[in-house]
Formats: C-alpha cells, sequence, structure tokens
C-alpha cells in the first residue's frame, strides 16, 4: 500500500484519489517521531523501547523500499521516494489505515479513515467481489480449524484409550505367565 501511495501521490491532479490524498492532514505524528524530552515527561520506558523499535523497523522498511522503488525512475523520481514522503505515507498508513492481520488486509477508505478506529467499538467488514465477509471466512475457517483440533484431541484420546486396554491385556498375559 506504501508503495501505491507513493505513486498516487507523484502523479499529482492525474491521480483518481487526488482529492483524498489532498484531504490527509500533513502534521500526523507516532511515537516513533517523539524526542528525549517528551519520553522523559512521560516516564515509560516500555514506550521509550517500543519507539526505538518502531524507527528502526521503519528505517530499514524504507531502505529496502528505496533501493527497489529507485530500480524505476520512469515510475518514481528521487522525489517521489525522498526519506520525507516515505515517513508521511507511513505515519498515515500507521495512524489512518484501517488493517487486520487476517489476509493482510489494509484500507483507506474515503471519509473512513478519519474515524477515530482505535480502541473503540467501530465495526468494518471487508467484503470479496461478490460481497460475501471475508471474516465470514476467516471464521469459517477458525471453526475448521478448532474442529480439526478436536478431532485430533479425541484421536489421542482413543489412542490413549486403547494403548491402556493394550497394556492392561499384556500386563494380564505377563502376570498368568508368571503364576504358571
Amino acid at each position: 500500500m506504501t508503495t501505491f501511495i507513493l505513486y498516487q501521490i507523484s502523479l499529482g491532479e492525474k491521480s483518481r484519489y487526488f482529492d483524498q490524498i489532498a484531504m490527509w492532514p500533513r502534521d500526523t505524528d507516532i511515537l516513533m517521531n517523539w524526542d528525549d524530552e517528551e519520553f522523559e515527561w512521560l516516564q515509560d520506558p516500555t514506550l521509550t523501547n517500543d519507539a526505538e523499535r518502531c524507527y528502526d523497523e521503519f528505517l530499514t522498511q524504507w531502505d529496502k523500499l528505496y533501493k527497489v522503488l529507485r530500480k524505476y525512475p520512469e515510475q518514481f523520481a528521487e522525489r517521489d521516494i525522498a526519506l520525507n514522503k516515505f515517513e508521511w505515507v507511513y505515519v498515515l498508513l500507521t495512524n489512518r489505515c484501517f488493517g487486520s492481520n487476517f489476509l493482510g488486509i489494509y484500507q483507506m477508505a474515503p471519509f473512513a479513515d478519519f474515524l477515530n478506529h482505535e480502541n473503540v467499538d467501530t465495526g468494518f467488514d471487508c467484503v470479496d467481489e461478490k460481497g460475501e465477509s471475508l471474516y465470514s471466512l476467516k471464521e469459517k475457517d477458525e471453526e475448521e480449524e478448532r474442529e480439526a483440533k478436536w478431532r485430533h484431541q479425541e484421536d489421542q484420546n482413543d489412542f490413549i484409550t486403547h494403548m491402556k486396554k493394550d497394556l492392561l491385556e499384556c500386563e494380564i498375559e505377563l502376570r498368568k505367565k508368571m503364576a504358571e
């Protein structure tokens, strides 16, 4: 999504997303951009460590993406993939994107990206081209996985039950032979 947005920004007014891009705030911020004084004020070493880790990840992602995109100067001029543009897009995606770990879904829906959707009871659904919920598919997959685990556990229990029975029969035979 980062590459897509950088490309759309590079198109300027030719982009079909120009109006949406123009509405995005230019002054958004995230924890990794805070300075030492702000972290001292918070007095939370966990947040400080998270910010350092996030900043390292941010730089790693930019470095990797930059190395790839500069191979395509016809699509991405140097100014279009500068660190400050990447950071702006990165922060926007971090702050304004609806996302999920399920199927790698990330979306920036016009106007919906202005809603506060973090730590609130906001529901949204992703649908396929037929209008069917992708989360329904996820729930179905999770249910099938639970059933498979249950069947496996049942199989394990059957195995243990049979093994106990076999061992008991073996013990009885051994005791008979020892008694002879």
